[in-house]
C-alpha cells in the first residue's frame, strides 16, 4: 500500500509476510519485513512489533541477511535501554562482518558498539570504538560514514564539555556533509553546532544555526526533523523566558509526531511541554504531562527515557517540599540507571539525591552524596556538571558558616562556567551568590 498512515494501513502487509513464513518462504517473509514493514514500524514506534519479525525470521535466513537482522535487533535493544542486550546482538553482527570480511559492516558495527558505551557514560572507551570505526570508514574511502564518525566524536567531547573540541569535530563533519552535498546530514550538523551555542548561552546564534537546520529540512520534506527542529527552537525561547512562544513550537512539534505516529518523539514533546510548566510553577499540569510521558516510554520500553520522567518527577516533589516522595523517586530513578549501567545518570541521580537533601537541611547527608556524585563526575570529566555540584557545595557550606570553603567552591564552579564560556549559567550563579550576601 502507498504512503500508509496507520498500523491498521499495514495489515494486509503482516498478514502476507506470516503467510510467506509458514509456508516456508523465508526469503520473501524477510523482504516484506525489511523493505514494506521496516520503516514504517520504526518510525511509529512499534519496536516490538519489529523486534519479533525479525526474531522469529532469523534461523531462516543466510549470513548476511542474518548480519542485518542483528544489527536491526541490536538498534532496538539500544532504543529500550537494554545495552547488555544491544551488545550481545552487535557483537554477533560484528562476527558475521569479521567472518565474511564485510569491512563496511565491522565499521558500522564498531561505530553502534560506541553508541552503547556512550550512553552508558564510558566515554573513553567510546571514543576508542568511534576512531576505530573511523580510521575503517577513512580507508574505505566512506566519506558520509568519516562524516558521520566525526559527529559521533564531537557528541563524546560535547558532553565532555569540551565544546570547542566538539564544535571542531561537528564543523569537519559539516564540511564533508556539504562536499558530498548530503543536505540531511548538513542539517543534523548544524543543528549539533547549535547545541554548542545553546550550552555557551549564546541564543541568537543557536536560534540561526537551528533555523538553517529546520530551512533545509523543509525544503526536503523532512517533518519529522522539522518537527526536532521546532523542539529545538522551543527550547530557546523557553531559555530566553518566552514561554508562550516556546510552547507554540513545542506543540507544532508534537503535533507533527502524532501526525507521523512518532510515539518516541510524542513523549519527548509532552516531557518538553511539562517542563515549561514547571518553569511557570504550574506543578500540577507539569506532573501530568510527564506522567504522560513517563506512561508512554513505559509502553515503549524505554527504560532510559523511564528513568530520566522519574527524575524530572523527583524535581516536581522536591519543588514542592515533599522530600519523601522526590527522595523514592530519585532513587527509582538510580536504581534503573544502575540496572543500565549509566554511569552519567548515577552521578546525575546522586546529586539529586543530595541537593534534596540539602533542601531538607540535612547538610551531613547532602554532602556526603554530593561529595559521591561528584568524585563520579570527576572522573567521567562531567564538566558542565561537575560546576553545578560545586556551586551546591558553595550553598551548603555558606548554610554551615563556612565562609571560606564555601567560596573556595563558588570560585570553582564560577571558574568553570567561565572556561566553558558558559555566560546565562554564570550569570545566574552569580545573581544568586551576591543577593544572599
Amino acid at each position: 500500500m502507498k504512503n500508509p498512515q496507520s498500523l491498521e494501513d499495514l495489515q494486509d502487509v503482516i498478514e502476507s509476510q506470516n503467510l510467506a513464513f509458514l509456508l516456508g518462504n523465508y526469503r520473501k517473509a524477510y523482504f516484506l519485513i525489511k523493505y514494506s514493514l521496516n520503516d514504517y514500524l520504526k518510525r511509529w514506534g512499534y519496536w516490538t512489533l519489529l523486534q519479533e519479525l525479525y526474531e522469529k525470521i532469523l534461523p531462516h535466513v543466510d549470513e548476511r541477511e542474518r548480519y542485518y537482522c542483528l544489527k536491526t535487533i541490536g538498534a532496538i535493544n539500544l532504543n529500550f535501554g537494554n545495552w547488555d542486550l544491544a551488545k550481545k546482538y552487535l557483537k554477533e553482527a560484528l562476527s558475521i562482518s569479521q567472518e565474511e570480511d564485510n569491512q563496511s559492516g565491522i565499521a558500522t558495527s564498531l561505530g553502534m558498539l560506541g553508541y552503547i558505551e556512550k550512553r552508558r557514560g564510558k566515554w573513553d572507551e567510546a571514543q576508542r570504538l568511534f576512531r576505530q570505526s573511523l580510521e575503517m570508514m577513512t580507508e574505505l574511502g566512506d566519506r558520509s560514514g568519516m562524516a558521520t564518525s566525526w559527529r559521533l566524536l564531537g557528541g563524546i567531547e560535547g558532553s565532555r564539555g569540551k565544546w570547542d573540541e566538539a564544535q571542531r569535530l561537528f564543523r569537519q563533519s559539516l564540511e564533508m556533509m556539504t562536499e558530498l552535498g548530503d543536505r540531511s546530514g548538513m542539517a543534523s550538523s548544524w543543528a549539533s553546532l547549535g547545541n554548542i551555542e545553546r550550552n555557551r548561552g549564546n541564543w541568537d546564534e543557536a536560534q540561526r544555526l537551528y533555523r538553517q537546520s529546520l530551512e533545509v529540512q523543509t525544503e526536503l520534506g523532512d517533518r519529522s526533523g522539522m518537527a526536532s527542529s521546532w523542539g529545538l527552537l522551543g527550547g530557546i525561547e523557553k531559555c530566553r523566558g518566552k514561554w508562550d512562544e516556546a510552547e507554540k513550537l513545542y506543540r507544532q512539534c508534537l503535533e507533527i509526531k502524532t501526525e507521523l505516529g512518532d510515539r518516541s518523539g510524542m513523549a519527548s514533546s509532552w516531557a518538553s511541554v511539562g517542563d515549561l510548566e514547571r518553569n511557570r510553577g504550574n506543578w500540577d499540569e507539569a506532573e501530568r504531562l510527564y506522567r504522560q510521558s513517563l506512561a508512554l516510554r513505559t509502553e515503549l520500553g524505554d527504560r532510559s527515557g523511564m528513568a530520566s520522567s522519574w527524575g524530572v518527577l523527583g524535581d516536581i516533589e522536591r519543588n514542592r517540599g515533599n522530600w519523601d516522595e522526590a527522595e523514592k523517586l530519585y532513587r527509582q530513578c538510580l536504581a534503573l540507571t544502575t540496572e543500565l549501567g549509566d554511569r552519567q545518570g548515577i552521578a546525575m541521580s546522586i546529586a539529586c539525591l543530595g541537593d534534596n537533601e540539602l533542601g531538607r537541611g540535612n547538610l551531613d547527608t547532602a554532602e556526603q552524596l554530593l561529595t559521591e556524585a561528584l568524585g563520579k563526575m570527576q572522573k567521567l570529566e562531567m564538566t558542565w556538571h561537575i560546576a553545578e555540584v560545586n556551586y551546591d557545595l558553595a550553598r551548603l557550606e555558606r548554610k554551615r558558616g563556612n565562609t571560606e570553603v564555601a567560596q573556595q567552591h563558588y570560585d570553582t564552579a564560577h571558574q568553570i562556567f567561565q572556561e566553558l564560556g558558559a555566560a546565562k549559567d554564570l550569570e545566574k550563579i552569580d545573581r544568586e551568590w551576591h543577593s544572599t550576601d
